[in-house]
């Protein structure tokens, strides 16, 4: 099992880190405190926070 686990982190680690990357960078470029993954793990926020949804630009990031 642990050879198996092995081989899945060598494929998904270097993707994982693209991922971070770009929502990293993107977090800078549009001056982002805060990026979640799971909107269900917010349990009080500000009535006045912005939310954007910044799916599409990581997906056209990792494209290029």
């Amino acid at each position: 099992l642990q050879k198996e686990n092995d081989e899945i982190n060598k494929i998904a680690q270097p993707m994982m880190q693209a991922i971070h990357n770009a929502v990293e960078t993107i977090r800078v470029e549009k001056k982002m405190d805060v990026v979640l993954d799971d909107p269900y793990t917010i349990r009080a926020a500000d009535a006045n926070s912005k939310i954007e949804n910044i799916t599409n630009e990581v997906i056209s990031r990792l494209k290029k």
